[in-house]
């Protein structure tokens, strides 16, 4: 009997199935051991699983569908219903997979750095491929580093201790419990110059890089020298790198030939053919940031033509001259900014003197008014109350127990800047008092209190100032003795009592 042929959905289901189990059960089986998927296992399998499953449930329906002898119609509308679905679906899972995805950067060999900072900082951690699909965390030791060094350079390399310092702000201890002040590390140094540890480090993008050859040049510059009788004054800068200095436009030529003489000393060592170093100027009076950078060696500057500073004095001669003039435009120009700030720092200095004076001025009248005894703030910056508030209080004292005013005493001030005072509220109205003028006598002040009504649609009272508002009643605070003398009036046009009318005047 002749066997059924599988169809290309089977046998493709088959595959995949197989596919998805392999690579879940491996994920459960690496979970005992050290080592994780590749991120390019891990990106297949999520997609097989998330975009792969999908599409495969959507066949089976389809097959089963035209078997059964569905309607067209049904499958065309679900068909185009799904698509929609798949495409929106395929769009979150592209934005969570990207989200958790850790990328992987290649460093050397089957070397490489995993970002483990999500979307954060950067946070690499180092591992090793194995066996193509696997990865395994590494130790970045000086074993690590020396391996990188001798397959990008091509040169011996050892280890060796240096001597560091703890910083200020790091604390380590012995045994003992003592301080420690420095500990010794390992890093790499070449074979032949034990004297010259290497840093090894990554960049921001998570590319190795390292400071070999600026190290070299720096050594060769100070045996250069030596060697070769150059009286040049040099030092070595917070970056460990070194700068030759020259006295200004009359050494410059002088400086061009030293630092050439330096260039040709240094190409003896054939790992300039294949990398560039690079000699710094600095005038002696120049700042840090100072610097003339003058390149030799495997450069170009970017369309093919080598500079040729170890060929040409004159292009060397003419490069520090361009570079120095620089220097000398951008001194000009921070100069130029610093007068500019001085001169606004003045202005707003000025600026400043003339509104306190204004200010001081206005606290002179108030207080000659009577109507402000002390400045808003004192000497330490507390807040100092005015006459207005320190009566206000008087008349919150007096009338509190007999008007059931919960204690909520506050100060504010419109945008006028006058000051009004809220004496809290009673579960049906909140009160406000105002300062209203000097009587006609101008023998007291006038206060006017007013009580506002709960509004429901905003959920809180109404402003002092709205027609919703009523008058509860008018004092009187006579000036000097701070005698408070109530009026009874309950609107703008109440004659007030007859101890109120005496008091003001009317």
């Amino acid at each position: 009997m002749e066997q059924k042929k599988r169809s290309v959905f089977e046998k493709i289901s088959i595959v995949y199935f197989i596919w998805m189990l392999l690579y879940f059960s491996g994920a459960l089986l690496l979970r005992a051991t050290d080592l994780e998927y590749r991120m390019w296992v891990w990106f297949l399998g999520n997609c097989s699983l998330f975009w792969g499953l999908p599409v495969w449930l959507f066949f089976v329906w389809f097959r089963w569908h035209v078997r059964r002898g569905g309607k067209e119609i049904l499958r065309v509308l679900v068909t185009t219903v799904l698509a929609v679905v798949f495409l929106l679906w395929s769009v979150f899972c592209f934005i969570c997979m990207a989200l958790v995805v850790h990328e992987e950067h290649w460093l050397f060999g089957g070397y490489f750095v995993v970002d483990h900072g999500g979307l954060g900082d950067p946070m690499y951690v180092s591992y090793k491929s194995k066996a193509l699909f696997f990865r395994e965390r590494t130790d970045w030791d000086a074993d690590f580093e020396i391996e990188y060094l001798e397959q990008k350079y091509h040169r011996e390399f050892q280890k060796i201790s240096v001597k560091k310092e703890v910083g200020e702000n790091n604390y380590l201890y012995d045994e003992n419990g003592e301080r420690i002040l420095y500990y010794y590390e390992e890093t790499p140094a070449p074979l032949d110059r034990p004297e010259l540890p290497i840093g090894v480090y990554l960049s921001g993008a998570g590319d190795l890089n390292d400071d070999y050859v600026n190290r070299l040049t720096d050594w060769y510059i100070t045996e250069g020298c030596g060697e070769l009788n150059i009286d040049r004054s040099y030092e070595t800068g917070k970056d460990g790198g070194i700068r030759l200095f020259f006295s200004g436009s009359e050494d410059i030529e002088a400086a061009a030939s030293d630092v050439q003489r330096l260039m040709a000393y240094a190409m003896q060592d054939d790992i300039f053919q294949d990398y560039s170093g690079t000699i710094r100027l600095s005038p002696e009076d120049g700042k840090e940031y100072e610097y003339i950078y003058l390149s030799f060696g495997r450069v170009n500057r970017g369309n093919g033509t080598e500079i040729g500073y170890e060929k040409d004095l004159s292009v060397l001669v003419e490069s520090i001259g361009e570079q120095y003039e620089s220097i000398l435009n951008n001194r000009k120009q921070r100069q130029e900014v610093e007068k500019e700030r001085e001169r606004r720092l003045k202005e707003e200095a000025a600026e400043r003197e003339k509104r306190q004076a204004e200010e001081e001025a206005k606290r002179l009248r108030e207080e000659e008014a009577g109507i402000r005894v002390k400045p808003p703030f004192d000497e330490e910056g507390n807040k100092q109350e005015s006459t207005y508030e320190k009566e206000a209080r008087l008349i919150f004292e007096e009338i509190r127990g007999s008007m059931d005013i919960e204690e909520d005493f506050s100060a504010e001030c419109n945008a006028r800047g006058e000051e009004y005072f809220l004496l809290g509220e009673d579960g049906t109205f909140q009160y406000t008092l105002v300062y209203n003028g000097d009587s006609p006598n101008e023998a007291c002040r006038i206060y006017v209190l007013f009580r506002s009504p709960f509004d429901e649609e905003s959920g809180d009272y109404y402003y002092y100032t709205d027609t919703m508002t009523q008058i509860a009643d008018t004092y009187a605070v006579v000036k000097g003795t701070r005698e408070i003398i109530a009026s009874g009036k309950k609107s703008w046009g109440d004659a007030g009592s007859s101890a109120y009318r005496e008091a003001v005047g009317e």
